[in-house]
Order: structure tokens, then C-alpha cells, then sequence
């Protein structure tokens, strides 16, 4: 699912691209109940020329709304590969409550929005004008 978001396929990377306008977004979709037993979040990121650009990364359910987004721009990768980048995020990061523990499993983002309810992830431009990112590998662990 995208919108503001002129998508490609990258070469043989099979990394989802996009050049995103306007706060467009790409969304990944998975299955309700896919983050039960989850603690985090990975995927590759191929930046626009070695830069991160200004995206936000957010958790959410189709029927009851987002969990907190997190900025692209905050995070450090934890592998770099030329201009691609492996980032990692627990998935408590995402909650509104602060009170969360890196090494639990998903609880969920607040009282109404339960880990078994969240079924996507999205990375969304925080700018109005054009900035390019390729992601691939988004993978629950």
C-alpha cells in the first residue's frame, strides 16, 4: 500500500523503491497476530547517496489506528554495505508508554492497539519535497 510514493523494484535486490513526495508513504503489510512473540523489527535501507533521509517508521493496525512513529534520521544502523544500511528497532519503541523492556516480547503500542491487532509497517517522508529510499528484508524477530 502507497500513497505520494512513485515505486520500483531495485535490480536484483528485489528492494521495494520509491520516491516519495508530498509525506508519501509505503506500507508493508502482514497478518494479524504476526508480532505475537515478537521483540523487534529489521530491514535494509539503501539511502538516497549515503544520506539518511527524513522518513518515520510506524507501527500500525488497519481498524485501530498507529503505534508512536520513530525517525529514520534517529537511528543507528547496525551494518552498514556501501550505501545500505541494517537497522533494528524493539518493538516497544513504538508504544506510547515509555515503560517498556528491549528484551520482552511485544505487548503492544497502548490499551486499545494489542500486539496481536498491529498488521503493518510503514516508513512515511516527513518532507513535502521528493526524497528517494529503497527498503527490502523487513523481517519480525
Amino acid at each position: 500500500m502507497s500513497y505520494g510514493w512513485k515505486s520500483w523494484i531495485e535490480g536484483n535486490s528485489g528492494a521495494q523503491c520509491g520516491a516519495a513526495n508530498e509525506y508519501g508513504a509505503q506500507a508493508f503489510k502482514t497478518n494479524q497476530g504476526s508480532l505475537q512473540d515478537k521483540k523487534g523489527v529489521s530491514f535494509k535501507a539503501q539511502l538516497d547517496g549515503g544520506k539518511t533521509p527524513d522518513f518515520s517508521i510506524t507501527l500500525s493496525s488497519s481498524d485501530k489506528g498507529s503505534c508512536r512513529s520513530i525517525s529514520l534520521t534517529s537511528l543507528k544502523a547496525s551494518k552498514w554495505e556501501g550505501t545500505s544500511a541494517t537497522f533494528e528497532i524493539p518493538l516497544g519503541a513504538f508504544a506510547w508508554s515509555q515503560n517498556w523492556d528491549s528484551n520482552a516480547s511485544f505487548g503492544g503500542c497502548s490499551s486499545s492497539i494489542s500486539a496481536w491487532d498491529v498488521n503493518q509497517v510503514e516508513f512515511k517522508s516527513n518532507q513535502s519535497s521528493e526524497q528517494k529510499l529503497c527498503i527490502s528484508d523487513v523481517r519480525f524477530y
